[in-house]
């Protein structure tokens, strides 16, 4: 796997690119996050946010919903997050994931239980 580079909004060329980017770094999350290597899961997590900006500015965050299916649980888990406010899906896809004994099931526990708190803001 190639290292997590950060990534600049005005580097980003197209929605496509933008969700590519989005896929790649929620990976690069999760790994990060079952390593236990904050690295490199403070620069996913700043490229998932700029990739998120980017999609909400063209009023495109919608397009995340293609990976809601995602075979990584990460990449599910972040792109759920993302939709939250938007589509009534992406908590049951989060709850799903909160069921599993993986670090990545505990983030998708406390993210619910935030949301449901409405304590949870979107990047």
């Amino acid at each position: 796997m190639e290292d997590v580079k950060k990534v600049k909004t005005s580097n980003i060329c197209s929605l496509e690119q933008a969700l590519e980017l989005y896929e790649k770094n929620s990976e690069w999350h999760g790994i990060g996050s079952n390593e236990g290597n904050r690295n490199m899961c403070n620069l996913a997590y700043s490229n998932l946010r700029t990739c998120y900006y980017y999609l909400k500015e063209r009023n495109m965050v919608n397009l995340l919903d293609i990976l809601l299916q995602h075979e990584d649980c990460s990449v599910r888990l972040w792109a759920a997050y993302a939709l939250l406010p938007v589509k009534k899906e992406a908590e049951k896809v989060i709850e799903k994931i909160s069921k599993e004994n993986t670090i990545i099931g505990f983030d998708a526990e406390m993210t619910l239980i935030e949301w449901k708190k409405g304590r949870l803001k979107i990047f």
